[in-house]
């Protein structure tokens, strides 16, 4: 793979148009905590119009620079399959490694965890959870397609990464606080993981050349285990750690702020050269 596939993945707008997408995705989220807090029940109409809410404005964002043209490519970037299957591996294997090695270390370090702390594979593939992948894929595209290629862009790689995932976090917060299913460990878990993915997340997209499908891929991975490994509260912090490294790992791997990036194509144009050399020639021979 060359060094140009290496460097940040290219944003659709200016880093600037990263502080609205980023004031609005926070406001949605602390607004939906706050109903949680206020209120009990879950609201699903509500879940699923926050869940949603990354496409729509991201999409705006880019489409007030670019117009049509720039909204089909990002679209598009869900579909870019052609890159290597260790990539594969990574976005469809982290999370039930990181999930079972979590739950096995608790249980083996005499922690008593649930009689149930691992489903059958098959018995998680329940109609909900295939209900959650066209709200995976607008969520991606928000958050991975527009929001941290921008936010990379900006504020450099790691960096933009765990700022993305603190935004993202207090997002989540709006999520559980409509209804959706809260991590063992509360809020501090929601932030954390979020944080911890971020950069995960950042080395796929960077190592795929902008893909989408890979960090959609980890993102249903994440869902899909947390179905068949329930645990606890003990094997949710064991797992959070061990995400903590992975994402110590990725943010090794991401390009520096110092990086140096590839030299733009320079412009040719058919005779000019010559022309130039014909000119030269001609003023070397007046002098």
């Amino acid at each position: 793979m060359s060094g140009a596939a290496h460097d940040r993945p290219r944003a659709l707008v200016p880093g600037e148009s990263l502080g609205p997408f980023l004031a609005a995705a926070v406001t949605v989220g602390a607004l939906g905590a706050l109903i949680g807090l206020l209120s009990s029940g879950a609201r699903p109409v509500l879940l699923v119009l926050v869940a949603i809410s990354p496409t729509p404005f991201g999409a705006w964002l880019v489409w007030r620079e670019h117009g049509r043209f720039g909204v089909t490519r990002l679209f598009r970037r869900v579909l870019r399959w052609r890159f290597s299957p260790a990539y594969y591996a990574i976005a469809l294997l982290l999370a039930p490694a990181v999930t079972l090695s979590a739950q096995s270390i608790a249980v083996l370090s005499g922690h008593e965890g649930p009689d149930d702390w691992i489903l059958s594979p098959t018995a998680a593939l329940s109609p909900e959870l295939l209900v959650l992948i066209p709200g995976v894929v607008l969520t991606e595209i928000g958050w991975r397609g527009f929001a941290l290629p921008a936010a990379m862009l900006r504020l450099g790689s790691v960096v933009g990464a765990l700022v993305i995932g603190v935004a993202e976090g207090v997002w989540n917060l709006g999520l559980v606080g409509l209804g959706a299913d809260a991590p063992p460990l509360g809020a501090l878990a929601v932030i954390g993981s979020a944080l911890a993915w971020s950069p995960i997340w950042a080395f796929l997209t960077q190592r795929t050349n902008g893909s989408l499908l890979a960090t959609i891929l980890f993102h249903l991975s994440l869902l899909y285990w947390a179905d068949v490994v329930p645990g606890d509260a003990v094997g949710a912090a064991i797992a959070l750690a061990l995400y903590g490294v992975a994402a110590v790992w990725a943010s090794s791997r991401l390009p520096s702020p110092r990086a140096r990036q590839p030299r733009p194509p320079t412009l040719r144009v058919p005779g000019l050269q010559g022309a130039r050399a014909r000119g030269l020639g001609r003023r070397r021979t007046r002098t």
